[in-house]
């Protein structure tokens, strides 16, 4: 039995009782005060037996933060292929683009002159006239 809680529950539940002014017997009072939660300690450990669960809970512990380091390491080395392959995909369509972009500057350089002669037609010429 845990003595101090239901002591503690004991007084509350008395003094409740006389704020309320109500008469209840102690003997009620104790019933339900070993009643409430926790009156009763369930699982009681002796320190060699507690001892050896921590123990087991530190190796729990290390393992799965050497098992997250390993993780860790295995997903880096995929990302690092993985970025290594897109480098060398960009290098590729960057050796493309060196070799179109000699064919697409006079189209865009047509394309900038034309919009810029439609727009010099539309804003000054009809000013003028």
């Amino acid at each position: 039995m845990n003595r101090g809680l239901v002591k503690a529950y004991f007084k509350d539940l008395m003094a409740t009782a006389k704020e309320l002014d109500f008469d209840a017997a102690p003997t009620d009072i104790l019933r339900m005060a070993t009643m409430m939660p926790n009156a009763y300690v369930t699982n009681v450990v002796n320190d060699e037996a507690g001892e050896e669960e921590w123990k087991l809970i530190l190796e729990t512990v290390k393992q799965a933060i050497t098992k997250c380091q390993e993780f860790r390491s295995q997903e880096g080395a995929v990302t690092a292929e993985k970025f290594k392959e897109y480098i060398a995909n960009i290098g590729k369509h960057l050796e493309a683009v060196v070799e179109q972009d000699p064919h697409r500057i006079p189209v865009i350089r047509e394309r900038i002159e034309k919009l810029f002669l439609n727009w010099f037609k539309v804003t000054i010429l009809t000013k003028i006239v």
